[in-house]
């Protein structure tokens, strides 16, 4: 979705969907928002659609008399550059993340508290 979506909007959308999703699975929600966030990163570089940054880099390009850029003209480059950071985002990174409790789990139960 982040290749053709602003990313922004796209981690904005996945939020309420991430949250619940993390607190079954005994994860920490900012651990896997911080993934989401990333894999959006990595997607929105796949096109000229997908980041603010490729659209202001385009239309440097075209103030410059260049012909700009493609929708797909980074694809080649990063297409295969996602692909390796989701794996690096799904297999190293839960590693590397410190393993946090949710402050409302280290409740007792009470969310008054």
């Amino acid at each position: 979705m982040p290749a053709f979506i602003a990313n922004t909007s796209v981690v904005a959308a996945l939020i309420p969907a991430v949250q619940p999703c993390a607190r079954e699975n005994k994860n920490a929600p900012p651990s896997l928002l911080m993934r989401l966030s990333f894999a959006a990163i990595l997607g929105g570089m796949c096109t000229l659609l997908g980041t603010s940054t490729n659209l202001v880099v385009h239309g440097l390009l075209l103030e410059h008399g260049d012909r700009g850029l493609g929708l797909f003209e980074r694809s080649h480059v990063a297409v295969p550059t996602a692909l390796l950071g989701l794996l690096f985002l799904s297999f190293v990174a839960p590693h590397l993340i410190a393993r946090r409790v949710d402050p409302i789990d280290e409740l007792e139960h009470n969310p008054r508290e």
